[in-house]
């Protein structure tokens, strides 16, 4: 019986022997000929591999083999032609577009994303070359520009004047023809009447300086039964003292231009280049910013104005107005007669006539619907100064 179990025993061990060796002949033969290795064994591998290379024996280590070992498994794989970690998983990424496509939007691969960027600010370059504001909004001078002007254009102060002047014959002041083409040449950008039209055109502009409100509300109510839309031209303490006719005047789709923050005696021209630009920008950050309205017209009060006033009003982006026909109705304790004024505002009538008047006086309300019907049965439009 011991001689029938040695006899096993030893017959179990050679088969255990050999089923041993048998293993490890194939595992020898398997990692020689290239053959796929379960996960494991491919874990396995690569941690002997980072053992070799690195002579770290951290088991944590060896699990992140594939990622710090890319070039000694490279190695492997070359000699034997079997992919890369990092190219089995791009051939699986290629093999499933959706999973391909969320691995391109991830902020890893930076070349879409340059380009994407690049795209972007290509369709966005006319805004960001743009400036700030639109080239007819209102701006301050530089210094630069200033200098300029002042190098390049006199102070002396000049005076417009329409009384009396003589008629060319589409019985526009002669005046004020001289004086359109002279400055236009110079600066741009000025107007003493409207355009040639199919159908004659008048305008109205009115003053509102020191005025009594009522007059003014008066006017408003009037110029809204007869459908009839004007420009006002105000200054700053004017528009502060009377922000509810101001507001009014917008809701009413009226016009306002400006005439600086001050009236000093004789005209803004009075206060010098610097202090002038100052003024005028003061004025049209009030309105901006109370109001939400961008004044884009000014006119100079008591007519006056230098080239270096003229040419500094035109850049900081206002078209500078005149008028063609007008009367002194500027003392409102003055007794004017609504029928003379009616007679001077028909005779001065011409096509492109810009009507200048204030609303000091009560007549200047009075005589509207007047002059308005007798635009119409002269086959006049009324128009919003050009």
């Amino acid at each position: 019986m011991n001689n029938l179990q040695n006899k096993w025993l030893i017959t179990g061990g050679i088969v255990a022997l050999t089923v041993l060796l048998t293993v490890f002949a194939g595992l020898g033969i398997s990692k020689m000929t290239g053959t796929k290795t379960p996960e494991k064994d491919k874990t396995e591998e690569a941690g002997t591999e980072i053992a070799n290379a690195s002579e770290e024996t951290d088991s944590t280590k060896e699990n992140e083999a594939p990622e710090e070992t890319k070039e000694d498994a490279g190695n492997d794989s070359k000699s034997s032609e079997e992919p890369s970690f990092e190219e089995a998983e791009k051939t699986s990424a290629e093999e499933t577009p959706a999973e391909s496509a969320a691995d391109e939007s991830t902020p890893d691969e930076t070349a879409p994303q340059e380009s994407a960027e690049e795209s972007t600010s290509e369709s966005a370059a006319p805004e960001s070359t743009a400036p700030a504001e639109p080239a007819s909004e209102i701006r301050l001078l530089s210094a630069e520009e200033i200098a300029e002007i002042r190098a390049n254009y006199g102070d002396a102060v000049q005076g417009f004047y329409i009384g009396g002047s003589p008629r060319d014959e589409n019985n526009r002041p002669t005046s004020c023809v001289s004086r359109n083409d002279e400055l236009n040449a110079k600066f741009g950008n000025v107007v003493f009447f409207g355009p040639d039209t199919a159908q004659p055109t008048a305008y109205f502009t009115f003053i509102l300086t020191n005025e009594f409100a009522p007059n003014t509300e008066n006017l408003l109510n009037s110029l809204a039964s007869l459908g009839v839309k004007a420009t006002f031209f105000m200054d700053k303490p004017y528009a502060e003292r009377n922000q509810g006719i101001v507001q009014r005047i917008i809701n009413d789709g009226h016009e306002i231009g400006s005439m600086g923050s001050s009236l000093p005696e004789g005209g803004l021209v009075m206060l010098g280049l610097d202090r002038l630009i100052e003024d005028v920008y003061g004025f049209h950050t009030y309105m901006r910013d109370t109001f939400g309205y961008t004044m884009k017209k000014f006119y100079f009060s008591y007519d006056s104005y230098s080239d270096q006033t003229m040419a500094a009003v035109i850049r900081m982006g206002y078209k500078v107005c005149f008028y063609s026909a007008n009367y002194v109705d500027y003392d409102h304790f003055a007794a004017i007669d609504v029928n003379n004024l009616l007679t001077s505002l028909e005779y001065q009538l011409h096509p492109g006539c810009i009507y200048s008047l204030r609303t000091a006086n009560s007549a200047s309300i009075e005589v509207v619907p007047h002059i308005v019907n007798y635009l119409y049965s002269n086959g006049y439009q009324i128009g919003v100064l050009p």
